[in-house]
């Protein structure tokens, strides 16, 4: 399983360079510079020991979404520059960044990991994304009212808390493994997906 994982994860880092890099100079030097802050110490370490300051059970949440499966999911979901994107739990906030320079939508990225939100910040600054914004703070309590497309991700205690119902008709929640059993949503679409970890299902939700 060990040496699938990292096949995999070279195999996307090639797509990424081969697909992503040569149309984004910006893009290049932004990734290039959030694998040079997080190579001694890796996200995954960095939220496990958050997770074991703060006397959490589950220390072993983080993940990350491939590049490649996230254009194809903005694709299937239909997403663009006129929409706001807000990815509950966004880790280092590389999805983030991807999507407000590939897509152009106004971005955020909400984390409680104090140590991704500042370093997500700050390479925003340096690069001057002008439509990305980071929030350091627990996805319960993050306002979707404002929200076209919500990204979730990994699952945690703290999501049984998120308000959808704040969303607008006709918003996105988009899911991975389960769809969002929520009343006033139903599924939209669906789509399979490849991860380190193995496959499994994406599901769009709209809010009805």
């Amino acid at each position: 399983m060990f040496w699938k994982s990292r096949l995999f994860l070279i195999q996307e880092h090639l797509k990424v360079i081969r697909f992503f890099y040569f149309r984004s100079f910006v893009f290049f030097l932004v990734d290039f510079a959030m694998c040079c802050a997080y190579f001694f110490v890796n996200p995954y370490c960095v939220c496990r020991r958050f997770f074991q300051k703060k006397g959490e059970k589950k220390v072993h949440v983080y993940g990350e979404t491939p590049l490649t499966l996230w254009a194809a999911i903005v694709k299937k979901a239909d997403i663009t520059r006129n929409d706001r994107l807000i990815d509950l739990g966004c880790g280092r906030g590389r999805l983030c960044f991807w999507t407000s320079l590939f897509v152009g939508c106004s971005t955020v990225g909400v984390d409680w990991v104090p140590s991704f939100v500042n370093r997500g910040c700050f390479l925003a600054r340096l690069f001057r994304i002008a439509h990305l914004r980071f929030h350091c703070t627990g996805i319960s309590r993050t306002s979707l009212s404002d929200a076209t497309v919500v990204y979730l991700y990994t699952y945690h205690s703290d999501e049984e808390k998120i308000d959808f119902q704040q969303m607008r008709t006709g918003s996105r929640v988009i899911t991975v493994s389960e769809p969002l059993l929520k009343k006033g949503f139903v599924i939209d679409k669906s789509m399979s997906a490849s991860f380190p970890w193995g496959d499994t299902e994406i599901f769009i939700n709209k809010k009805i």
